[in-house]
């Protein structure tokens, strides 16, 4: 008789979440890390745009082109803190999607060591049965001969 776990469907249902939760939190951390190049190039443009300041200011410096650098440091620095933002809610994301993996993992490793004491119990009960009939096989040649 072949062993029979039975449980076994549990535990494919189980691998199937924990499979699952591996494949989304990789999707996320690749969001996240999109969009953690995002800001650092946001924030390169940011530094940039500083810089071209600081030039314009050494030279012939007008209030209009005061105004215009003004303009677009405040909406640089607002696109910097939007994406910030993205950032954070993605890292959240990961974070999410690493607990859910955890407690995928750890829920599918209780049932496969369920199965690993039953596959042992079912090895030692096919050991005594086979044990069992030796000895009886060798107690019948014994007693005819």
């Amino acid at each position: 008789m072949a062993f029979r776990f039975r449980l076994a469907t549990l535990l494919r249902y189980r691998q199937l979440l924990e499979e699952r939760a591996q494949v989304e939190l990789a999707a996320a951390t690749l969001a996240l890390t999109q969009e953690s190049r995002k800001l650092e190039a946001l924030k390169e443009d940011h530094r940039r745009l500083q810089a071209e300041l600081r030039q314009e200011q050494q030279a012939a410096f007008t209030a209009g082109t005061a105004r215009l650098y003004d303009l677009a440091l405040r909406r640089m620095a607002g696109r910097v803190l939007t994406q910030q933002a993205q950032v954070t809610r993605h890292e959240e994301l990961v974070k999410t999607g690493m607990e859910r993996l955890l407690e995928a993992s750890t829920r599918k490793k209780v049932i496969a060591g369920l199965e690993e004491r039953a596959r042992e119990r079912y090895r030692r009960a096919e050991a005594r049965a086979e044990q069992r009939a030796l000895d009886e096989t060798a107690l019948a040649r014994h007693r005819r001969a």
